[in-house]
């Protein structure tokens, strides 16, 4: 069966603008599977089962000012640094739902888990309007690279989002919520191709991926009664 034993120890900090909290995480994932189709033969399902370990920092600092007139501003720091490693990897074939040729990989160990980015962080200042009447906001999103596979042969490179949005407060009960999200039309890739097998490759210059969707926008209004 899988376990997952988490463990994790921080610091809190607060005074002259800053509230901050600083953690150290330590997660063991064990037994974790997943399928994917062998790309020499689309009938035959492989199967992947490894442990891993990670470990990591996490950082959220939010700064507003404490004087006049900059005191509706505010700058929120959301970031992740952490190394995932893979352990006793084995590969095998499912027949009919059942393992079979199952054997180690022990050429896949200490590799870093697909899709899975070793830095994530977000920038996000914030203006409040007077009297609660809302916020105006800008957001920066950054994903590190990525391996497409446990083969950590072919990895995605990193990429940044950038968001504007607005919620306004009508009435206490009358609120309107506004998004637009990746303005920039970045472009990035999330996985690689799962038919590809465990160890994915560019054939003839292309590779199939998914990617973020393109600029679009949300908006929603909200009556509580």
């Amino acid at each position: 069966p899988t376990r997952i034993i988490l463990s994790e120890g921080g610091v809190r900090y607060g005074g002259y603008g800053v509230t901050a909290s600083l953690t150290y995480f330590h997660t063991i994932f064990n037994n974790q599977s997943y399928g994917y189709v062998q790309p020499n033969d689309l009938a035959v399902q492989g199967n992947f089962q490894a442990n891993s370990t990670t470990n990591g920092v996490d950082l959220d600092a939010t700064y507003r000012p404490t004087f006049e007139p900059f005191q509706a501003f505010s700058l929120n720091v959301k970031a992740t640094y952490q190394k995932p490693k893979l352990a006793d990897v084995f590969l095998g074939q499912l027949v009919n739902g059942l393992p079979v040729n199952t054997a180690a990989a022990t050429q896949y160990d200490g590799n870093v888990p697909g899709r899975t980015p070793q830095i994530l962080y977000s920038i996000q200042p914030t203006y409040d309007f007077p009297a609660g009447w809302g916020a105006v906001y800008l957001r920066y999103e950054y994903n590190g690279k990525i391996f497409t596979d446990a083969g950590n042969a072919l990895a995605l490179p990193g990429y940044g989002v950038l968001s504007v949005g607005a919620n306004v407060n009508f009435t206490p009960k009358l609120n309107l919520n506004l998004n637009v999200y990746n303005v920039t039309n970045e472009l990035g890739l999330t996985e690689g191709n799962p038919n590809s097998g465990v160890t994915q490759t560019v054939v003839n210059g292309f590779f199939y991926g998914r990617g973020i969707v393109g600029p679009n926008a949300q908006v929603a209004l909200t009556y509580k009664f």
